[in-house]
């Protein structure tokens, strides 16, 4: 299994999300992908080791910016625009806080190259009584929130575990 080298890297739940990723949206062999609220996630390498990929990294967290890891908000990204094939998210959309989630997806449909995609799983529509910070959207939420900002087509997807967001640039 690819995740061994990270023995002590996250939970199952992420390993199925972000195979389920490669799965719903093209990770074409040479593209460009970021990989957002990356945090400790070995994906972005195993994007680049399996799929030929050029990789980059967002999160809040990362005080040591480089060339392919970038610190700051999700909303601001150093990367020019129509630049990114494939975006990630994975177990991470519903700890933005205020404008986050909406000024992230603003940001997705600057970075994407026309035929890109964004992938953010899972995605919270109902709340089973889970504690703050996190959000849960309803439909009408959602849209109004994240769906309605921006002019890429967007569906939600059912996946085994919850279901998943898929952004596409035309």
């Amino acid at each position: 299994m690819l995740y061994e080298r990270w023995p002590g890297y996250g939970y199952e739940g992420k390993f199925l999300e972000q195979y389920l990723t490669t799965k719903l949206i093209p990770h074409p062999r040479g593209g460009v992908l970021l990989d957002v609220a990356a945090r400790s996630s070995p994906y972005w390498i195993l994007c680049r080791e399996q799929f030929g990929m050029d990789t980059y990294r967002q999160d809040l967290c990362y005080k040591d910016a480089d060339d392919h890891t970038f610190g700051g908000y999700a909303s601001s990204i150093p990367l020019p625009d129509d630049s990114v094939d494939t975006i990630t998210l994975h177990c991470s959309f519903e700890h933005f806080e205020g404008d986050g989630d909406s000024e992230a997806v603003a940001e997705f449909e600057r970075l994407l190259k026309p035929g890109g995609q964004a992938c953010i799983i899972p995605l919270y529509l109902m709340n089973p009584h889970q504690e703050e910070p996190v959000r849960f959207y309803t439909m009408d939420t959602l849209i109004e929130r994240v769906c309605n900002i921006t002019t890429m087509e967007w569906k939600i997807v059912d996946t085994p575990r919850k279901p998943a967001l898929i952004f596409s640039n035309s």
